[in-house]
């Protein structure tokens, strides 16, 4: 019997070490088709075409690097005209580039803090803020195409002359701390509602533990049933929130509307509210500007089959005296 199980081991052994041998060779033969050409590097032309915004002709001091086979990423910086740098660089986030950010030395976290702005990633928000010159100016966002790897530019316009331009498609998530992992959002955000509420709720912004503190300016909320562990158990039923209307008020004032998806996230109205971001949803992200103190947020959630719910919560603004440990 022993003889035979030893028989039996080195088959199955023997079969594993085979089946590692021919996936590895496969591996080898297909890995260059999955590339132009065997070719890992980008050219400069196909540099602008992966990032949707082609370099200017009157780029000068040009230095680039590029990785599409081991890795992923792409590095870029060039001195050009002002018109030229800016029209480059605003293609790169939705026409949009912060003054005084310099999102190549930021401070990203899930908490709000005064200068801060709203980053999106994956459908998902989080603040970042850095201390620089208002010569800089900047942006972070994402490429549609790889909504994975952080996308970030930075327009240096101290030379009044020729403008400094630089550009970086990052690796992965995790050349961001904060956005290592999806999942490390549902612990770094704020759930407000009550555990038997339906309405799977997520709050970007705040920090403070036994209540919500705002020490800046900006907060954004989604619901998202998939980043709960439990979303597919009660009390949550996708089914009965498809359609829901949605609205958020703070201080009794509405800061806009928005209409529960067919896959659990806010459509957002953006005619109905002073939203801030590029407005593609999910995103409802807006500006608080209240007094420090103690406030109120609420939510309206009312079902295609009428079944209202109202919830509320206390958080305060501390915007006077910021935490020097973050």
């Amino acid at each position: 019997m022993k003889k035979w199980l030893g028989v039996f081991a080195l088959v199955i052994v023997s079969t594993l070490f085979g089946f590692a041998l021919f996936a590895l060779a496969i591996a080898l033969f297909l890995g260059p088709i999955f590339t132009i050409d065997g070719k890992h590097t980008y050219t400069l032309e196909e540099i602008g075409q992966a990032i949707n915004s082609p370099i200017p002709a009157d780029a000068t001091d040009v230095q680039y690097s590029s990785e599409a086979r081991y890795g992923y990423f792409i590095k870029l910086s060039f001195q050009a005209p002002p018109d030229s740098a800016v029209t480059f660089a605003k293609h790169i986030c939705d026409e949009t580039l912060y003054q005084g950010y310099d999102p190549f030395n930021a401070s990203d976290s899930f908490a709000s803090y005064p200068n801060s702005i709203a980053i999106k990633w994956a459908s998902h928000a989080y603040f970042s803020r850095s201390n620089t010159s208002q010569a800089i100016y900047g942006n972070r966002c994402q490429l549609k195409s790889r909504p994975f790897n952080p996308i970030q530019v930075k327009v240096d316009q101290t030379n009044r002359d020729f403008y400094l331009v630089q550009f970086e498609l990052l690796q992965d998530a995790c050349v961001v701390s904060v956005t290592c992992s999806g999942y490390s959002l549902e612990g770094a955000a704020i759930h407000p509602l009550p555990r038997n509420s339906p309405v799977p709720l997520i709050v970007y912004g705040f920090g403070g533990n036994s209540q919500p503190v705002l020490r800046g300016r900006q907060l954004c909320l989604e619901t998202e049933p998939g980043l709960f562990s439990d979303w597919d158990k009660p009390p949550f039923n996708l089914d009965e929130m498809k359609g829901a209307s949605f609205e958020l008020f703070v201080d009794d004032v509405s800061k806009g509307r928005a209409v529960i998806s067919e896959r659990g996230r806010l459509s957002v109205d953006y005619s109905t509210g002073q939203f801030i971001g590029s407005h593609e949803s999910p995103e409802y992200c807006f500006q608080v500007d209240t007094a420090d103190g103690v406030h109120q947020m609420s939510v309206d959630v009312k079902t295609r089959s009428g079944q209202a719910y109202h919830y509320a919560w206390p958080f305060s603004v501390q915007t006077s005296t910021l935490a020097l440990a973050e």
